[in-house]
């Protein structure tokens, strides 16, 4: 991937994460958030597998046609949850740092294949990784509210 910004977000804007969460901290819940801080990084980590599922997809079928992830729905989530704290974060940063190695080898014809996506249409591989990004930093920021308010 040849993206500098694509690959320094992928590489390093959850590390936020370790900053500003604790184990302590992490039952927050905004007034409007239905997860708590823990359950939205469960939420980050089901989802970060997920992406990686759909990336396999991608790169071996031809144009594949996804559904829209429902957290509620992935019985991975509900793995995700009864997880520790500690565990939690390990496991989502070990993934990521799987993801992003992944990620570095893929060619210019491998981003450029497409997949579906029942609201926005055909996206190439780097839409669906910026899409990726995009949502990990929402939820970041919710994060970042819930520990604020509280």
């Amino acid at each position: 991937m040849q993206d500098p910004y694509l690959i320094w977000q992928l590489e390093h804007q959850h590390e936020i994460l370790l900053k500003i969460v604790s184990d302590e901290n992490s039952q927050s819940k905004e007034n409007d958030n239905k997860w708590t801080v823990r359950e939205i990084i469960c939420h980050l980590g089901a989802y970060q597998e997920h992406f990686s599922k759909r990336i396999d997809n991608i790169l071996l079928q031809d144009n594949p046609k996804f559904d829209r992830y429902k957290a509620d729905d992935d019985p991975n989530f509900s793995v995700w949850k009864e997880k520790v704290f500690a565990d939690i974060i390990s496991h989502y940063f070990a993934h990521r740092e799987k993801l992003n190695n992944f990620l570095s080898t893929l060619n210019k014809d491998q981003l450029n294949r497409t997949a579906n996506h029942p609201l926005y249409g055909d996206m190439k591989m780097t839409d669906w990784i910026q899409f990726f990004i995009l949502h990990e930093n929402h939820h970041i920021f919710s994060i970042f509210r819930s520990i604020k308010v509280n």
